[in-house]
């Protein structure tokens, strides 16, 4: 805010050997801390960072009361549970309220998503993001751990900014290790799309399927998120500046009331560095239980807050050079009380510094029942390892019957 103001400021931090946080322990990233105003709900939340720090700025006294709201809570235990910070008088002061988070148990929860970042046009490069965290409380390692699926027909594979443990027709795979939790982590691929002249040929309008996963399965309490599959239609052309729901315009019924994800892209476009650029998203609360929303990866450190359903994630002196490009990927549930043939949307406006606003793309998505001649996985099985020369785990929530 410009003016006078207060500042509450203070890292949030996973304090691994439980002997105290300090400065040797991790930060837990983009963090969600609910504000409320003299025990009334503001509507607000702000989040940490990538260094686990969280800063509130108010112009206005009162208690502050600052609850954390972590997505797997009962795996953690939060040192304060609910901090009440006073601000009698705005005198450009800062105050410091530290969170400092354990584990409850050991529960261990890993999570993967695929991100469109460079649209796929035939005969040109394509580029993915593959963004993998751990939101149990254990330190994860895997070898081979990281696998990401394409038609080797289709495409062929470029470039990564990791280099793979293991290529394979169609596939490759990478290792991680500790893996810390509240940990995100990211993996550009860069793969080369037929072109329409290509014995295999890629033309616009066709739908290329991607596959990612994440082990180890085995221990994951909740492996429907341990497997992403990402169906992307061929584009004639692109605009740098979009929001994608990485689910699709149809999604089944069955994904009413569960998490969407998307990702924002933006490019600076202009023929200067844009010091400052901001992100605002107008979360239709009758679409979206905005209470939900989680931030998965941001491709520079920002201050993200939540304001009356408008998310802002503000990249201060960012510095984004002429054609250079960020992106934010995050995931919120629909509401449970929609019904078949229900829309939901979201658009981004994207500030470089006092510039008008560029106004994105809608991302609709339709819940439909889908034909057959549309893929879409069951998030009831899993199986594991993928590959595999060896023995392979089926896991199901029921039932599985041999024919």
């Amino acid at each position: 805010p410009g003016g006078d103001y207060n500042t509450i400021t203070g890292l949030i931090q996973y304090d691994f050997d439980q002997n105290g946080c300090d400065a040797l322990d991790f930060p837990a990233n983009y963090t969600r801390i609910d504000v409320n105003l003299n025990g009334v709900t503001t509507n607000s939340s702000v989040f940490s960072n990538g260094n686990g720090e969280c800063n509130l700025y108010t112009s206005t006294t009162g208690v502050f009361g600052l609850v954390p709201n972590i997505e797997n809570p009962t795996f953690f235990n939060v040192d304060p549970i609910y901090a009440d910070v006073p601000i009698m008088i705005i005198d450009n002061s800062v105050i410091t309220q530290n969170f400092c988070i354990t584990a409850n148990g050991v529960h261990s929860d890993l999570e993967i998503v695929i991100a469109p970042i460079v649209p796929a046009r035939p005969g040109f490069t394509a580029e993915y993001q593959i963004v993998y965290r751990n939101k149990g409380n254990q330190v994860m390692s895997q070898l081979y751990g990281v696998n990401f699926f394409y038609n080797q027909n289709l495409m062929s594979f470029v470039s990564a900014t990791q280099e793979p443990s293991s290529i394979v027709s169609g596939g490759m795979s990478w290792d991680f290790a500790n893996l810390l939790p509240f940990e995100s982590r990211s993996i550009y691929v860069v793969m080369q799309i037929n072109a329409p002249t290509d014995t295999n040929p890629v033309n616009i309008d066709d739908v290329l399927q991607f596959t990612s996963s994440i082990m180890p399965m085995a221990g994951d309490e909740f492996t429907n998120d341990n497997l992403f599959q990402f169906n992307q239609t061929v584009v004639s052309s692109f605009d740098p500046n979009d929001i994608t729901c990485i689910e699709g315009d149809v999604v089944a019924p069955s994904y009413i009331g569960e998490f969407l994800h998307y990702v924002i892209n933006f490019e600076n476009t202009g023929t200067a560095a844009a010091e400052n650029v901001v992100v605002k998203i107008g979360v239709n609360p009758n679409d979206f239980d905005i209470n939900t929303l989680r931030i998965l990866e941001s491709s520079h450190n920002a201050a993200i807050k939540i304001t009356n359903n408008i998310l802002e994630i503000i990249f201060q002196t960012i510095m984004l050079d002429t054609g250079g490009h960020g992106n934010v990927l995050l995931k919120v549930k629909s509401r449970e009380n929609l019904i078949l043939n229900d829309i939901v949307s979201n658009n981004a406006k994207i500030y470089f510094d006092y510039n008008f606003p560029i106004l994105t793309n809608d991302a609709n998505t339709t819940f439909q029942v889908l034909s057959n001649s549309i893929p879409t996985k069951d998030v009831t099985i899993n199986m594991y390892p993928n590959p595999t020369s060896s023995l392979v785990n089926i896991k199901a929530e029921n039932t599985i019957k041999s024919t």
